[in-house]
C-alpha cells in the first residue's frame, strides 16, 4: 500500500470511530473557527502576528523563524440559489517576503448533501517548501459530502511554480487530500486531514515529494474562549538535494512532528487573538538540518 494509501485508510478508520459518538453529541451547531454561515457580500480580516522559533541546529532551510508579520484578506461572496461564486485578494507580509494572492473560487450543490467546488488562484513572491520566493498558478477541485454533523471532502490541486532565487527554474506538480471535519458542538469540533504532494522541475533543486497528517481540536472553555489542541506529521524528500551536497551520497529526507497547543479568543465578526506553543522534532538524513525545539506564536486581529 502507497504512502498515502495508509493515509485515506487511517481517516476511513476515523470515520467508522466517530460515526459511532452518541447522538446527544453531535449538535447541529456549526462547524469550525466560524460559528455563522457567510452570507453575500464583503468580509474580510486584518492580522498581526508574532513568532518565535528555534531549533538546535546547524542550517536554518525553512521559515520557521523568529519574526514580527502582518496580513490581510479581503473577500466578496455572491450566493445565487445553488451555486455561490467568491473573489478573494490577500496579502502578507514578514522580514522575509511580502506575498500577494489572488483566488477565484465557485460552488455548486449536487444535491443537499453534496457540494462541488473549483477554484483558480495566482500567487507572487510565495515562501514555499523549496524556495522563499516562488510565484504560483493553481487550480483546484473538490468534493464535500455532508451527514449531520459530519463533512468528508476529497480534494486534488495542480500547482505550476516558478522560482525567483538564485537557482530560478520551474516546476509543477499535483497535490491529492483528504479532509474530515466533525461537530460536537458551538466551537466544538474536531478536523483530521492527510494529503501527498509533489513538484517535480526536472531533476533540479526544487523537486520535492511529501505526506502530511495532521489533527486539530477545539473545545469552549468560557465565554468566547476556546482551548486549541493539534498535531502536524509530515515528511519529505527532494528529488535533487544530497546529503553534504554530495551527488555520490542518498538524497535528502526530512521529517518533522510537531504538537501544539493554544488559546483562541473571538467569534465570526470583530476583534479575536489566538496564542499557541508547540514543539519541532525535526529529524534528517543529513546531519546539518536535523535538531529540535520550540514554537511559540501570537495572532491578533479583527474580522469584519
Amino acid at each position: 500500500m502507497t504512502r498515502f494509501g495508509k493515509i485515506v485508510t487511517a481517516l476511513a478508520g476515523a470515520i467508522g470511530l466517530l460515526a459511532g459518538l452518541p447522538a446527544a453529541a453531535q449538535q447541529a451547531n456549526l462547524y469550525g473557527p466560524p460559528d455563522e454561515h457567510a452570507s453575500g457580500g464583503f468580509d474580510g480580516e486584518i492580522t498581526l502576528s508574532s513568532t518565535y522559533a528555534k531549533r538546535d541546529r546547524v542550517l536554518i532551510s525553512d521559515l520557521d523563524r523568529s519574526g514580527f508579520g502582518a496580513s490581510a484578506v479581503i473577500g466578496y461572496r455572491l450566493p445565487a440559489g445553488k451555486t455561490t461564486a467568491r473573489v478573494q485578494f490577500q496579502a502578507e507580509t514578514n522580514k522575509y517576503a511580502t506575498t500577494t494572492r489572488g483566488e477565484v473560487e465557485v460552488q455548486q450543490k449536487l444535491g443537499p448533501q453534496v457540494t462541488l467546488s473549483i477554484s483558480a488562484s495566482g500567487t507572487k513572491s510565495a515562501i514555499v517548501l523549496e524556495s522563499l520566493d516562488a510565484d504560483q498558478v493553481a487550480v483546484r477541485g473538490g468534493i464535500e459530502l455532508r451527514a449531520g454533523s459530519t463533512t468528508f471532502e476529497v480534494y486534488g490541486r495542480h500547482r505550476w511554480r516558478g522560482y525567483n532565487d538564485a537557482v530560478g527554474g520551474a516546476g509543477q506538480g499535483w497535490q491529492g487530500g483528504v479532509n474530515l471535519r466533525q461537530r460536537f458542538g458551538s466551537w466544538h469540533w474536531l478536523e483530521l486531514g492527510g494529503s501527498h504532494e509533489r513538484i517535480d522541475d526536472n531533476g533540479g533543486w526544487h523537486g520535492f515529494s511529501r505526506s502530511s497528517v495532521s489533527a486539530d481540536y477545539s473545545v469552549p472553555i468560557a465565554k468566547r474562549l476556546r482551548l486549541i489542541a493539534g498535531t502536524d506529521y509530515r515528511v519529505w524528500s527532494y528529488h535533487g538535494r544530497w546529503v553534504a551536497d554530495n551527488p555520490a551520497n542518498p538524497l535528502r529526507r526530512d521529517r518533522l512532528v510537531r504538537p501544539e497547543l493554544g488559546l483562541s479568543w473571538g467569534r465570526t465578526k470583530g476583534a479575536y487573538a489566538r496564542a499557541s506553543g508547540g514543539y519541532d522534532f525535526y529529524e534528517s538524513n543529513d546531519p546539518r538540518f536535523s535538531g529540535n525545539g520550540p514554537r511559540l506564536k501570537l495572532s491578533i486581529g479583527y474580522r469584519f
